[in-house]
């Protein structure tokens, strides 16, 4: 268990690391995200080890998870992807027609 999440955490240092590279504020929104994810990850796993034992696979199925507070996060991130990849003409030519 613990060799899968370090694996998870050098995937995400990775893309962390090359959304970075392409774009400081896509960056950011992205590790804002990731961070609430590991924080909410970081609270059920803890919970899960001060559970009892689990002896059947009905068992098994994690309930309950609220990821609510992980929405405005993932629409941010993906609001700023958004705008890293629209060109810059139609970012322009979006101002002018709003401002119209």
């Amino acid at each position: 268990m613990s060799e899968i999440l370090r694996t998870i955490q050098q995937q995400l240092a990775f893309y962390a690391a090359w959304i970075e590279s392409e774009s400081p504020d896509v960056a950011a929104s992205y590790r804002a995200l990731v961070q609430a994810t590991r924080r909410l990850a970081g609270s059920q796993m803890h919970a899960a080890w001060e559970a009892a034992a689990l002896h059947t696979d009905a068992e098994m199925n994690i309930a309950g998870i609220d990821y609510s507070g992980l929405a405005d996060l993932e629409t941010a991130y993906l609001a700023s992807v958004r705008d890293h990849l629209t060109p810059w003409w139609a970012r322009l030519w979006g101002s002018v027609e709003k401002s119209a």
